[in-house]
């Protein structure tokens, strides 16, 4: 079987990324290989991938003339033109599969596409009135949806299979040591709710770790970086094996997002180490999350609890938390899953 797996252009696609989707879309292309499959990667330069990789174009020349943030226009126009790519190829597959969160600008050249292909939808980057528009337009694409919550923005009418997350567990080793802080990791941006974690450690006077690349200078500027101090820290982006050790050394892992959270990676990587999280009820968490085994669940923009969810982490047995994920949210029972829905599209297809 031979995959076009075409990936997100936000950030070059490693191992050691700084956003979701391009850890996962890493991770899926290596164990796709792994299986004897042979995929193809398409993504922006300095991505990594031990098969054929196709660079679709320099990360520099997504990025503003200054060298700061990527340019939307420059972004929509690489964007399809790497789908344009792909439909130039497609004659070398045997299924096209799309791993990038902006659909927008692939959708309209699916079209052109005469092999099966599939979506995996890490997220909606539109409205849930317009999902209905724009993908009535489209009724051969196949979605991998990523949690149930998904589906309400979803026609469930449509070709879809929810498939959840999955880690590679070698890479997140369970720590029973002992927890001295409480630690957030995410983008740095409004919806992520970093404010509200720091809130927490400054009412319940703990130390708190903040991780994570900036993605909105203004709002680490007016949120974040006042606030920081001896008990509240920021450590900047990390790589895999400094986040590993900073799950590891963690109370809890602490999730106050202010969005529908698609999934949340962050969570069953905290989890895979023992630690046990804290959310806000939105999006997939409570999908991910048993409350009072894994970790809490809390209501949006509660802050007060938090810190009740909190005082009671001594009562999770942190073997709970690596089981959970052992049993759910592996990288293998994820490429079985997708493998198997691979089959069942192409025999639909053909």
């Amino acid at each position: 079987m031979k995959i076009a797996l075409v990936g997100p252009l936000d950030s070059p696609v490693k191992k050691n990324a700084s956003a979701g989707s391009e850890i996962w879309t890493y991770n899926f292309a290596e164990q796709l290989k792994m299986r004897g499959i042979s995929p193809s990667l398409y993504a922006a330069s300095g991505s990594e991938f031990s098969g054929e990789l196709i660079t679709t174009v320099d990360y520099k020349d997504l990025l503003e003339s200054d060298g700061g943030d990527i340019s939307k226009t420059k972004f929509a126009f690489f964007s399809i033109s790497e789908m344009v790519r792909v439909v130039h190829d497609q004659a070398r597959y045997d299924l096209i599969h799309l791993s990038v969160y902006s659909l927008t600008y692939y959708l309209p050249l699916i079209e052109l596409i005469a092999k099966p292909i599939i979506a995996t939808l890490h997220g909606l980057p539109f409205k849930k009135e317009d999902a209905k528009i724009l993908l009535s337009k489209i009724p051969k694409i196949n979605f991998a949806v990523i949690s149930n919550s998904l589906l309400t923005d979803l026609e469930r009418s449509r070709n879809y299979k929810v498939i959840y997350n999955g880690i590679n567990l070698p890479d997140f080793p369970f720590a029973a040591g002992k927890r001295k802080y409480f630690f957030w990791m995410g983008r740095i941006s409004k919806e992520k709710g970093v404010e509200d974690a720091i809130k927490f450690a400054q009412k319940i006077k703990e130390e708190l770790i903040i991780a994570g690349p900036i993605r909105d200078e203004e709002y680490f500027n007016q949120f974040v970086k006042p606030n920081l101090n001896s008990k509240i820290r920021y450590v900047g982006g990390l790589g895999l094996k400094e986040k590993v050790k900073y799950y590891q050394g963690a109370k809890a892992f602490l999730m106050p997002i202010k969005w529908e959270e698609p999934f949340g990676l962050v969570a069953i990587e905290a989890m895979a180490c023992g630690t046990p999280v804290i959310a806000y009820d939105r999006g997939a968490l409570p999908e991910i999350i048993s409350a009072g085994i894994d970790g809490f669940i809390v209501k949006p923009n509660d802050v007060d609890g938090l810190i009740k969810a909190a005082k009671k982490i001594i009562e999770i047995d942190r073997k709970k938390c690596r089981e959970k994920v052992e049993k759910h949210f592996t990288l293998e029972k994820m490429v079985d899953e997708y493998l198997n829905y691979y089959k069942e599209i192409m025999k639909i297809k053909r």
